[in-house]
């Protein structure tokens, strides 16, 4: 339920109906099980580009912020992957470019490769 719950939410964001997305991504959050680790991050995640979206900027961070930090004791490295892009995307669209490129330095190094930078 709480995956669908995100989904919804994430479509709706999408399609910018963005108190809709907020409720589906709040409720996503309140649902999911403590032990339930990979959608602590992804609710976490899809409330913030909700945040995000709705120009609550502190919030919208903590929150991907938050995302990522759940995972990285988890060795889930595959699932670190999208909270750390939409920070860097989130942080370049603030001009936030040296905190940027350092988060995707951070992804960079968890993929393997050279460092990953979003077009501009």
């Amino acid at each position: 339920m709480v995956e669908s719950q995100r989904l919804l939410a994430q479509v709706l964001l999408d399609q910018g109906r963005l108190e809709e997305a907020e409720r589906f991504a709040l409720e996503a959050r309140e649902t999911v099980g403590a032990g339930d680790v990979s959608s602590r991050s992804t609710t976490r995640l899809a409330l913030g580009l909700v945040c995000a979206a709705q120009g609550k900027d502190i919030e919208a961070e903590r929150l991907l912020r938050e995302a990522e930090e759940i995972l990285r004791p988890t060795g889930f490295r595959r699932h670190q992957i999208a909270p750390l892009r939409a920070l860097a995307e989130f942080l370049r669209a603030r001009d936030r470019d040296d905190e940027a490129a350092e988060v995707e330095e951070a992804l960079a190094a968890l993929v393997g490769g050279s460092r990953v930078s979003q077009p501009t």
